[in-house]
C-alpha cells in the first residue's frame, strides 16, 4: 500500500510539471488579454522570428498556434480550479484547462473544450471555424465533460466524454440515474461540424450478444480510449471487471469485431500509429547499474496490427541518473517516429516525487527503435515567450503533428495559448 501511495504522489506531481515545469514566486504578469474583437474568436498571434537559443536543438519554438481568453463564449475556453496535491494536508490550487489536441496533416487545431462540454476547431490561422456540442442530456449533447475529440477523414468530429459526478441531491441523482442507463452517452459519438448526431458506437454494440458478454449489461464509459483510422474505422478499448479488449466499429457505426488485449494496459498508454498499427509503451521498471551512477532504462514498445495481432516489439534503451523512472510517447509523426518522452523521478528521504527534481528528456526514435536525438523538456519550453509567467495549472502536455512538429498548452491567469515547436529535419 506505502508504494500505491507513493506512486500516486510520483504521478500527480508530474501531472503538475508537466504542464507548469515549476511554481514560480515572484512571477511577472501573465500576457496581456485578448482585445475586445476575441470573445467570439481567439487572436491569431504567429509570434516574430526569434533566434534559436539552443545550437543544435530538435525543436525551435516556432509560434503561438492559438491564444483565446478563458470563457464560455464561442472561441473561449473553459477551465476549472483543481487541488493538485493528492496529500489532504497540502493544497496546490491549479488551472484545469482542456484535456486534449489532435492537429490535422492541413494544420487544423480540434481542442477538446472539456469543462464547457464541447469541440473546437481553429484554423492553422488560430481563427475559429466550427463549435460542436453543449452541455445537455439530449443526443448529440456531452452530459460530461468532453475527454477526447479527432477529426475524421469525412471531417466529422469523434468525441467521447467523461462520466459526470454523481450528485447528492436526490431529485438531482434520480436524473442522473436514468441518464446513466442511456448507453449511447458512454460510447464514441460521430457529430458533423453542424453538429448534427451521426451514430452512437453503442447504438448498435449494446445488440451484440458477444460485446454485452465481455462488458456487461452496461458498458463502460470509453473516456479516452478510442481512435480512428485513416478509413474512418473506429478503434475502442474496453476494460470490463479484470480483462481488456478492443472493439472495431465499421465507418457506419456498425460493431465489426472484438479481440482480448493484455490485462496490464490502459487506454492512456496506447496510441494509433500510421499503418493502423497500435502501440503501447511498457514500463518495465526495471534499471540496470550502468557505473558512474547512472542507470539503463530499458523501455518496451509492444505493437499489435488492427486485427489485434501482435506485432514484433520495438526496444529502445536509455542511460538516466536515476533508478526510478517511467516514459510515454505522445503520438509517432507520418514517417512513424516516436516522440518518447522519458523522465528520471528523483524521490525525497520520504517517498514523494519533486517536480523540482523530475529529469525529463524528449527523445526522437527511428521506427526501428534508434534514438535519433534528443532534448531537455525544460529546455525546450523555456523558448516559448511569456514560459515563466504561466500560471500553475494542468494542460494536455504534448502532442505531436504528422511531420513531428511539438504543440504544448500553455495556461495563464487570464487566457489560454498553444505554442507549437518545429522539428528541424
Amino acid at each position: 500500500m506505502r508504494g500505491d501511495v507513493r506512486c500516486k504522489r510520483v504521478v500527480t506531481q508530474w501531472l503538475v510539471l508537466l504542464c507548469t515545469l515549476a511554481f514560480t514566486a515572484g512571477r511577472s504578469p501573465a500576457p496581456a488579454a485578448a482585445d475586445d474583437g476575441a470573445t467570439t474568436a481567439p487572436i491569431a498571434a504567429p509570434a516574430p522570428e526569434l533566434p534559436e537559443k539552443q545550437q543544435g536543438a530538435l525543436w525551435v519554438f516556432d509560434r503561438i498556434v492559438l491564444r483565446g481568453p478563458w470563457g464560455e463564449q464561442p472561441g473561449e475556453i473553459g477551465k476549472v480550479m483543481w487541488d493538485a496535491d493528492a496529500s489532504p494536508e497540502d493544497t496546490i490550487m491549479v488551472i484545469r484547462g482542456p484535456r486534449d489536441l489532435t492537429v490535422t496533416p492541413d494544420g487544423r487545431l480540434c481542442l477538446t473544450d472539456t469543462y464547457n462540454h464541447r469541440v473546437q476547431c481553429f484554423g492553422p490561422d488560430g481563427m475559429l471555424q466550427w463549435v460542436v456540442g453543449r452541455k445537455g442530456l439530449e443526443r448529440g449533447e456531452f452530459w460530461g465533460p468532453v475527454a477526447r475529440a479527432v477529426i475524421g477523414p469525412s471531417g466529422d468530429v469523434y468525441a467521447s466524454q467523461f462520466p459526470p459526478e454523481r450528485p447528492e441531491d436526490a431529485e438531482a441523482r434520480a436524473r442522473w440515474e436514468r441518464a446513466d442507463r442511456e448507453a449511447w452517452r458512454r460510447g464514441v459519438m460521430r457529430l458533423t461540424p453542424a453538429g448534427r448526431l451521426v451514430f452512437s458506437t453503442y447504438d448498435s454494440a449494446t445488440d451484440d450478444a458477444t460485446f454485452l458478454t465481455e462488458t456487461g449489461d452496461n458498458p463502460p464509459w470509453v473516456r479516452k480510449g478510442f481512435w480512428v483510422d485513416r478509413r474512418g474505422r473506429i478503434y475502442q478499448f474496453m476494460r470490463s471487471r479484470e480483462e481488456c479488449g478492443m472493439a472495431r466499429f465499421d465507418s457506419d457505426g456498425r460493431l465489426k469485431r472484438t479481440w482480448p488485449m493484455p490485462t496490464d494496459l490502459t487506454a492512456y498508454e496506447l496510441l494509433l500509429a500510421p499503418g493502423d498499427v497500435f502501440m503501447a509503451v511498457k514500463h518495465t521498471r526495471e534499471a540496470v547499474p550502468a557505473g558512474d551512477g547512472r542507470w539503463r532504462h530499458p523501455i518496451l514498445i509492444r505493437r499489435w496490427n488492427s486485427d489485434g495481432e501482435a506485432l514484433p516489439p520495438i526496444k529502445v534503451e536509455v542511460t538516466g541518473v536515476c533508478e526510478e523512472w517511467y516514459a510515454s510517447i505522445p503520438r509517432p509523426d507520418a514517417k512513424g517516429r516516436m516522440v518518447i518522452g522519458h523522465t528520471d523521478v528523483l524521490l525525497r528521504p520520504h517517498g514523494a516525487g519533486d517536480p523540482g527534481n523530475l529529469i525529463t528528456t524528449l527523445l526522437l526514435v527511428s521506427p526501428e527503435g534508434e534514438v535519433l536525438g534528443q532534448q531537455g523538456y525544460r529546455e525546450l519550453l523555456a523558448q516559448a515567450p511569456g514560459f515563466a509567467a504561466q500560471a500553475p495549472g494542468d494542460g494536455f502536455g504534448s502532442r505531436v503533428d504528422s511531420s513531428g512538429h511539438l504543440y504544448f498548452s500553455l495556461l495563464f491567469e487570464d487566457e489560454y495559448q498553444i505554442a507549437r515547436f518545429r522539428l528541424r529535419e
